[in-house]
């Protein structure tokens, strides 16, 4: 998903910085409540920016390859080869939280699935995780913020 920054200051508002891509890592239940008139009552997404595997040290991105199905370590996780990216990792202690409204987020309903939120600018979804991903993701995300293990 290509990412927009944000940046709020003195008399400087909403700028839009560089854009790259990311994994939104924001809980779906979150995402998809709906308020009485049938609205997102989501006010923020959070993301995890797509890290290039290649700008990496030899050792470390044989390491990324080596360990991709691994808890340990938990603060990054090898996602492969991503469309219009290439080989990527996320690093799980830089999340980026951004409000809804710099997506100008609505609600659509999918073929065969409920009404998710969709953002009409800013966002452009390419590919999901497996359900073994986010199953990893999970581990990884517990046991990094907490350190505690967590079997899921």
């Amino acid at each position: 998903m290509p990412l927009v920054d944000t940046a709020i200051g003195p008399g400087v508002g909403l700028a839009a910085l560089p854009r790259g891509y990311a994994v939104l890592v924001t809980h779906g239940c979150v995402l998809d409540k709906q308020n009485a008139r049938g609205e997102s009552q989501a006010d923020h997404m959070t993301f995890l920016r797509l890290i290039d595997v290649a700008k990496q040290p030899q050792e470390r991105a044989a390491m990324l390859r080596r360990m991709a199905d691994d808890v340990q370590p938990y603060r990054v996780m090898y996602l492969g080869e991503v469309d219009g990216f290439g080989e990527a990792f996320v690093d799980l202690g830089q999340p980026l939280t951004h409000e809804v409204s710099v997506f100008q987020a609505f609600l659509r309903e999918f073929q065969g699935e409920e009404r998710r939120l969709t953002g009409a600018t800013n966002s452009d979804r390419s590919q999901r995780l497996t359900s073994e991903a986010v199953d990893l993701f999970h581990q990884k995300w517990v046991a990094h913020w907490t350190r505690l293990a967590v079997e899921v």
